[in-house]
C-alpha cells in the first residue's frame, strides 16, 4: 500500500472516529455553531482529497473525465448518470489520445 492511500485510509478512520464520538460525548447537548458546520464538512473535504489524489494519479484522462462529471452535476444530472459521463468521457479520452 503507497503512503497516500494510507494517509486517506488514517484520515477516513480518524473522521468516522470523530463522527462516532461526538454523539457519544455529547449525549443530548448541541454543538457550537461552528463545530457543527466544521463536523458536517469533514466528508466533504475527505472526498476532495481523494478526488485530488485520484486526478494527479490519474493523470489527464481522469482530468477530464471529473470535468464531464462536474458538467454533468452543473446540468443537475443524477450521480448515477454523472458518474456514466465521467466514464465515458475518460474512456474517449484514452481512445483518441492512443
Amino acid at each position: 500500500m503507497s503512503a497516500a492511500w494510507a494517509a486517506v485510509l488514517l484520515l477516513a478512520g480518524s473522521t468516522f472516529l470523530l463522527r462516532a464520538a461526538g454523539p457519544v460525548l455529547l449525549g443530548g447537548r448541541r454543538l457550537p455553531a461552528i463545530t457543527g458546520k466544521l463536523y458536517a464538512a469533514a466528508p466533504v473535504v475527505i472526498l476532495a482529497a481523494l478526488l485530488l489524489l485520484q486526478l494527479k494519479q490519474g493523470g489527464l484522462p481522469v482530468v477530464a473525465g471529473a470535468t464531464g462529471a462536474g458538467l454533468a452535476f452543473w446540468l443537475r444530472a443524477p450521480i448515477p448518470l454523472a458518474a456514466a459521463v465521467a466514464a465515458v468521457v475518460a474512456a474517449g479520452y484514452r481512445w483518441v489520445a492512443s
